[in-house]
């Protein structure tokens, strides 16, 4: 197989891509990005990566949306240095020992209200998804909550610069094939025609997903910016000069990635820090939606 790094362009053979990165991506407001890899990849620790460039170098206010896997999203505290704000409907809560944060309740009649609570200079940990059981109430919720996002951005009504993490975006935007019912599929057909709005007014989205094709088709190419972790399938046909490296890209390490900037070039394996495991204690309790 042709080596990757003999393929590139001159200028990407060197470190420079680094500074490209941080002037382009983590320095310029409303940056979208989709992370894509195999469950056990290490996404997660390339999302904290991420956030720890970002908190540390602007100003940016910081969302993460908890889907309640251990103690992932209460790690930002200690990564972004930043107090740390919960936000749960009421009826539920959240409980830590190992963890400091304010816990903030919103109206389950109007969870919109989410945004209303969102404050600059904290780590604003919404979680809301962790207490769905049903998936009717998950895609109703979710549909609310974007929508939400996306009028109030609309309206000045939010404050930005933000960046917005949501692990597993699949199940916000779901391809036809993955969608859990056709009101979660054209939910995704909303935030499609949505999304370059909040570009536009300096609102980031940092998501992730298991696959390249799992993320509706539409909203795949308004992520100008890609990072690619272990696969188990393709890169996509979007990706053409990338896709003859998938076999590499099949045999990332944990802490190995593969940058793509908005024009199509790519990095050489970048090499992400580790910031430990999820190993403390969080516990949920309550369920949102429920009888």
């Amino acid at each position: 197989m042709e080596s990757l790094i003999s393929s590139l362009p001159r200028l990407q053979r060197v470190k420079s891509w680094e500074k490209a990165f941080m002037d382009q991506f983590v320095k310029s407001p409303g940056q979208h990005m989709l992370v894509v890899g195999i469950t056990g990849s290490g996404k997660t620790q390339t999302l904290y990566w991420l956030a720890d460039l970002i908190s540390h170098n602007t100003d940016e206010t910081i969302v993460w949306f908890d889907i309640g896997k251990n103690d992932e999203a209460f790690k930002l505290g200690e990564i972004c240095e930043r107090p740390m704000k919960v936000i749960v409907p009421a009826g539920c809560r959240v409980e830590s020992e190992d963890y400091d944060f304010e816990l903030i309740w919103v109206d389950p009649m109007n969870i919109s209200e989410v945004w209303d609570h969102v404050e600059e200079g904290f780590v604003n940990i919404i979680s809301i998804y962790r207490f769905i059981l049903d998936p009717h109430v998950f895609t109703q919720t979710i549909a609310e909550i974007f929508k939400s996002l996306i009028m109030k951005a609309h309206n000045y009504q939010i404050r930005t610069p933000m960046t917005i993490f949501a692990d597993e975006f699949h199940n916000v935007a779901p391809s036809r094939n993955d969608a859990l019912d056709y009101k979660q599929y054209l939910t995704g057909a909303w935030i499609q025609v949505n999304v370059e709005k909040l570009r536009s007014l300096g609102i980031r989205l940092i998501a992730t997903t298991h696959g390249w094709r799992k993320i509706r088709a539409g909203i795949r190419s308004s992520f100008n910016w890609l990072i690619f972790k272990r696969i188990s399938d393709d890169v996509g046909r979007d990706q053409k000069k990338l896709n003859k490296f998938t076999p590499l890209i099949q045999t990332l390490r944990n802490d190995q990635c593969i940058i793509v900037f908005p024009n199509k070039r790519f990095t050489d394996k970048a090499i992400t820090p580790f910031y430990g495991d999820a190993n403390k204690k969080v516990f949920y309790y309550g369920i949102y939606g429920g009888d």
